[in-house]
């Protein structure tokens, strides 16, 4: 058990701005989270207790991709020793991007392909995997 929520946010403003930010967060969510927790560990743990150290960690530059991201925190990060694994975010962000533009186009329920700019598909053809 770690007795700590490592806050990751890509965020540029500082340390305490992002520290209030969470705190506020945090106070709404860890019933939650403790309630999660004791399903997967019978350690009991009082999660109000718990530090909220923030992360350093890579920043967006465009203000609208924090939820790229965390997906990308969460595929990277090691809580062990509380740094991110090395990633491109340069290139990994705009991939991701692409890959959950292409998915949102193509899904079966999507009928509305055939109204999309002309040549938006070979774009996202070209760089789906």
């Amino acid at each position: 058990m770690y007795d700590q929520i490592d806050v990751l946010d890509s965020d540029t403003s500082g340390k305490e701005v992002k520290q209030k930010w969470h705190q506020h967060i945090a106070s709404r969510i860890r019933t939650q989270l403790a309630g999660a927790i004791s399903k997967i560990t019978p350690e009991k743990s009082d999660i109000n207790k718990w530090s909220m150290p923030i992360v350093s960690v890579a920043k967006e530059s465009d203000g609208v991709s924090s939820s790229f991201f965390a997906m990308m925190f969460l595929n990277h990060y090691n809580p062990d020793d509380h740094k991110v694994v090395y990633w491109d975010k340069d290139k990994e962000i705009p991939l991701l991007k692409r890959r959950f533009l292409w998915y949102l186009i193509n899904h079966k329920l999507n009928e509305e392909r055939s109204s999309l700019p002309e040549g938006i598909m070979d774009i996202l053809r070209c760089h789906h995997p």
